[in-house]
């Protein structure tokens, strides 16, 4: 089972991947958590603005991301 972009986006989402998986574990499922929405595009910016200096636009980039998490 793999799950990413919206289905991982914040805390509820986690819960409802959770209830997913729990649903199914009499399977065995191997599960693949991929970057969470938006994610792949702020890193990329990120990396981008780091390499040309600009590290606190960086920064910038992911902590709205990393706010969602908990």
């Amino acid at each position: 089972m793999k799950f990413g972009g919206t289905s991982v986006e914040d805390a509820n989402a986690y819960a409802r991947v959770a209830e997913i998986v729990a649903e199914r574990l009499s399977t065995q499922p191997v599960i693949v958590v991929s970057a969470m929405s938006g994610m792949t595009d702020a890193l990329i910016f990120s990396a981008q603005s780091a390499r040309q200096g600009k590290s606190e636009v960086a920064v910038a980039a992911l902590e709205p991301h990393f706010e969602n998490i908990c």
